[in-house]
């Protein structure tokens, strides 16, 4: 059953938190997200209006075809309320979470930590 059939109300946050959606949207593998959208009611129309895509380019993504602009996934995430961060796409908070527990393993050497700190907390243009 189909519980979103116009599309206008937002996805729940905890739609995106869960196991297998965080890996998806980590790897970008949108046609497992948007597959695992259609699972929790999600149809294929409202992906397309959420994300502005037509709905031949959803339709073409859930049968294989990778997206890798970058303009074309922040659309994707903005319009779906992904966190950019989710999908590698934005410099925000939860990354700089990442960042940190990362950095607190790169080494116990304190200059090299501040060194490999300064470098992951330079956002790229």
């Amino acid at each position: 059953m189909n519980v979103d059939p116009y599309g206008n109300e937002p996805i729940s946050p905890a739609v995106w938190e869960r196991a297998e959606m965080r890996t998806a949207l980590a790897r970008r593998d949108l046609k497992q997200v948007y597959e695992l959208l259609q699972r929790a009611g999600i149809s294929q129309r409202s992906i397309a209006r959420r994300t502005m895509q037509s709905p031949s380019e959803v339709y073409e993504i859930l049968r294989g075809r990778q997206v890798l602009a970058h303009d074309v996934l922040v659309r994707i995430a903005d319009g779906l309320g992904v966190p950019r961060g989710y999908m590698g796409v934005a410099y925000d908070e939860s990354t700089e979470s990442v960042l940190d527990m990362a950095v607190a393993n790169v080494s116990t050497d304190p200059s090299e930590r501040e060194e490999a700190r300064r470098m992951c907390h330079t956002p790229r243009t």
